[in-house]
Order: C-alpha cells, then sequence, then structure tokens
C-alpha cells in the first residue's frame, strides 16, 4: 500500500492506499498476476488458511513481481526519515503491508526460520507453486503438448501443493456427459435443418419447403431481408421473393444460424450466441482468403457457429460446477484456462465430443477440438477458427503470438494479408441485434 506519513508529535500516522502502484504496469505480465491471485485463494481455502493470511496471500500475488530487492526498504526508510519528520512535515512513502512484504520476502527465498514466519513461508511455497502452474500454461505453445499432459508433469514434479490445483477439478466426465445430455432440448427439426443446408446444392423449392415449415426460421428470413441493411424498395411478404432478393448463400446461413440459435437461449448466453455469429462470418470469410487450402468456406461458417458449444455445456453444469467456473473467470482467468482446471480440458474437446454425435464432417470437428491449440493439429478448420476468434475480439484463451504465427503458416496468410482482411456488417450483425 501508499502511506502517508505526518508528524504527529513523536508518531507517524499510516493511511492506507491501493496496492495498484506495486502492480505491473505491462498488461500481460498484470494478467498473469491475477491468475496466480485465483489460483493462491483457491489453495488458501484447501488448506484452511485464516481470512487474513488469504488475504495477504491475494495481495502478495497481486504483486509479486515486486523487485525483491526493493523489500524491507519501508522499515530503513521510516527509520530515516524519523529524525527530519519535524522539518519535512507530512511525507508520501510506498509501503507493503508486512504481512505482504513477509510472504514475498518467503516467495523469493527469504527464511527467518522462527516460529512465527512459519505461516508466512508456507505462504510463500503455495505462491510459488501457483506462479509455477502459471508459467507453464503460458509456455504451453511453446512446447507443443495437451494441456493436461504438461499439468500431469507439472504435478508430478511440484509435490503436494501442486497436487492441491489439480484437486481443484470437480467436473468428471459424467457430469460433462449429463450436461452435453441437456442439449437435448435442441430441436431435432433445428439439426436436420442444418445437415440439409449444409449440402453443395441446395434446391430453391426445397428451400422455400424448408423455411416454409419452420415460423422461426421464416421469422428471421423477413427480418433480414426487410432490414436497413438490405433496404428493400418496398417491404418483402413472401418467401421466395425473399429467397430471390437475398440470394442461396446468404438465406443459407440464415437458415443454419437460426437453426442454432435455440442452443443458446437457456442460461443467458446471448453474449456467446451473438461471439458465435461473429465467429462464423469470420470463419467463411477467413477459409475464402486461404484461396488454394481447399476449406469450405460453407464448413468454416458452420464450425464457426458451433465452435464454442463446449462452452454451452460448461454453463448447463450443475449449479455448483457452474458458479465455480463462473468463479475463475470473474478472477481473470480466461475461458480455456478455467476449463483446463475443472475438466482437465478445454471447450474445443468437449464441444467436439458433441459435435461427432451429431455426425457432423471429422474436419469440422477436429477443427473445434483443436481450435484453441491449431499447434496440435494439422487440421487447416482449427487454425481458421483460432484466427476468426482473434477477428471477432474473443479472450477465450491467453494471448499467444506463436500460435497466431502458426495458424497464419498454415493457411498460407502473411501477417499484412491477416491484419487487412475487412469485413462490415452483414446478415449476421442482423441477426445478433434482433
Amino acid at each position: 500500500m501508499y502511506s502517508q506519513c505526518k508528524r504527529m508529535g513523536t508518531k507517524i500516522a499510516m493511511e492506507p492506499y491501493s496496492l495498484d502502484a506495486f502492480q505491473p504496469v505491462e498488461p500481460g505480465l498484470r494478467a498473469h498476476c491475477r491468475r496466480v491471485a485465483a489460483l493462491v485463494q483457491r489453495i488458501a481455502g484447501r488448506l484452511e488458511f485464516s481470512g487474513s493470511l488469504t488475504a495477504a496471500l491475494e495481495k502478495a500475488a497481486l504483486v509479486h513481481h515486486y523487485p525483491a530487492a526493493l523489500l524491507g526498504v519501508r522499515e530503513r526508510l521510516m527509520a530515516d526519515l524519523q529524525p527530519q519528520m519535524r522539518d519535512v512535515g507530512e511525507v508520501d512513502a510506498a509501503r507493503l503491508p508486512g504481512e505482504v512484504e513477509s510472504i514475498l520476502l518467503a516467495f523469493h527465498g527469504y527464511s527467518s526460520g522462527d516460529r512465527d514466519s512459519q505461516p508466512f513461508e508456507l505462504a510463500g511455497r503455495v505462491l510459488e507453486c501457483c506462479n509455477i502452474f502459471d508459467e507453464e500454461m503460458e509456455n504451453l505453445p511453446y512446447e507443443p503438448r495437451p494441456a493436461n499432459q504438461a499439468i500431469k508433469e507439472f504435478v508430478s514434479n511440484g509435490g503436494p501443493l501442486a497436487k492441491i490445483i489439480w484437486n481443484s477439478r470437480i467436473v468428471d466426465p459424467t457430469h460433462l456427459a449429463r450436461a452435453a445430455n441437456r442439449l437435448s432440448e435442441f430441436i431435432p427439426a433445428s439439426r436436420d435443418a442444418l445437415q440439409w443446408v449444409r449440402r453443395q446444392t441446395v434446391d430453391t423449392g426445397e428451400l422455400i419447403d424448408l423455411i416454409g415449415s419452420n415460423e422461426f426460421i421464416q421469422t428471421a428470413i423477413f427480418r433480414v431481408a426487410n432490414s436497413a441493411f438490405f433496404s428493400p424498395v418496398r417491404k418483402i411478404v413472401r418467401l421466395d421473393e425473399a429467397i430471390a432478393f437475398l440470394g442461396a448463400d446468404v438465406t443459407r446461413r440464415i437458415v443454419s444460424a437460426t437453426a442454432v440459435q435455440p442452443l443458446f437461449e437457456p442460461g443467458n448466453l446471448r453474449h456467446l450466441w451473438c461471439h458465435s455469429l461473429e465467429t462464423a462470418d469470420w470463419a467463411a470469410r477467413l477459409a475464402e482468403a486461404a484461396s488454394g487450402k481447399g476449406i469450405d468456406p460453407v464448413d468454416a461458417f458452420h464450425a464457426g457457429l458451433l465452435h464454442d458449444l463446449g462452452r454451452v455445456v460448461m454453463h448447463r453444469l450443475d449449479p455448483e460446477q457452474a458458479s465455480d467456473y463462473l468463479w475463475w473467470t470473474q478472477r481473470g482467468c480466461p475461458a480455456t484456462y478455467a476449463e483446463t482446471i475443472l475438466c482437465g480440458r478445454d471447450h474445443g474437446s468437449i464441444g467436439a465430443e458433441v459435435i461427432r454425435d451429431w455426425d457432423f464432417p471429422q474436419s469440422i470437428a477436429q477443427g473445434i477440438e483443436f481450435h484453441h491449440c491449431p499447434e496440435l493439429s494439422q487440421n487447416l478448420m482449427a487454425a481458421v477458427l483460432y484466427l476468426a476468434e482473434i477477428q471477432a475480439g474473443a479472450d477465450e484463451d491467453l494471448p499467444s503470438t506463436v500460435r497466431r504465427h502458426h495458424a497464419l503458416k498454415m493457411l498460407g496468410l502473411s501477417e499484412v494479408e491477416f491484419e487487412n482482411l475487412h469485413m462490415g456488417p452483414g446478415p449476421m450483425a442482423v441477426l445478433a441485434a434482433a
């Protein structure tokens, strides 16, 4: 904290300020500290630390990159200033709370060896363990391997404290299967519509029959056709006119997107629905840009629509588990990070299982499975989805220049070409705004 030192006779009064001054300025390092703070909170709970020690440990995690050489400076500074207080009137000096400083000293390897310091030394070891864990997660793209494999190696080498992190898992495969089964609420007719519209050629008459038999999809078609984005000369009221006006490709995308929408309705997942629409648009755009790679833009669009199906499953876990998932993400841990801790794998892997059960092509299922770690697969769809999420502004995993470059190389795109890709508002934006 900052402390404002005021002369009050021979006494110095301390007024607490924010820890912000001691936190890293660089955003990536600051995010690392937030994740470590979440990890130490969880371990402190398992070790039954007192409330004050837990609070001090969390603060220490937020500032654990504060230089070790500066620890303990406060006491020396105050000793130097004490004789001069009558002359300087009041002095601003940076200080860390004593318990926080003791934990940081232990974290940096300093030990007094006395009994009173033992809780702080244990807290320092907890901080060290969590710091190493987060660094392992950050290093995954540099040493391509599945996250669960890296964590198992970390646990085997990290001792009892590392095991506590891994034992934070509360979601086993049966829990995930039960949550996935809840997607049975997904209307079978809509799933059939998705499969049908993926066909390379679709007869207009069949398209009219399909849309006409589904009032939900029909409403979406008319909404888009009559939107300000398309601005028809007069209001379109006939289905055949709407399809002719929009064109077969746009109509098929609206049918697919509307068929998927019911998945996102329970649990207030509209934000995820809107993100999936934007990612689908970008995925199709990237498939077109990667000319010569043979990526079907129709398949890329559908992969984009369904790429976060695993996140839908996570939100349909039992309330306690879903709440725990939210706990991690609210404390600065990206979705994939929280999922790896809770489930041992991320939502790409979880969603791919559902997609395979729905008999989608292996290329789409595998692309979804590896869309947050494209370096682990030769599947081009994984690269498309990874880059599409970047363009859509997603923050579901730890940012990685290495992964970004790898995905671009897979698609034969340069960084300049990627940065220069543009896509204005389209039909999916109209649906998202409805």
